[in-house]
């Protein structure tokens, strides 16, 4: 099973990792800070993309939330260095699934 932990802080991310593994589940991947900013910044390059293009519309390459089976995402995304109001799941869990793969999302 493929899963993907995305988190801004390392700590509870790694609690994730762990309640996950105690469930004998294979280790999750995991997103967390900089690296989520970054994968964040270019899944909302590629939804500006669509709006102001859809006819055009090419997505932009593939993202580490493609093909993830279950991404868990936590909810409060306060500490990301992201432009704009502050980060929420429900803010980003639409994207998610309308421009990945990814086959489920769990907010927590």
């Amino acid at each position: 099973m493929n899963i993907l932990v995305c988190d801004d802080e390392q700590s509870r991310c790694d609690q994730i990792v762990a309640s996950i593994r105690e469930a004998g589940l294979p280790k999750p991947r995991e997103l967390v800070g900089t690296q989520l900013t970054t994968e964040l910044k270019t899944l909302f390059k590629n939804v500006k993309a669509c709006f102001d293009n859809p006819v055009d519309y090419k997505p932009g390459g593939k993202l580490a939330f493609d093909d993830a089976e279950i991404v868990i995402l936590d909810n409060n995304l306060a500490l990301l260095e992201v432009e704009g109001t502050r980060l929420t799941a429900e803010s980003i869990v639409g994207y998610v699934r309308a421009f990945t793969t990814a086959s489920y999302i769990v907010s927590l």
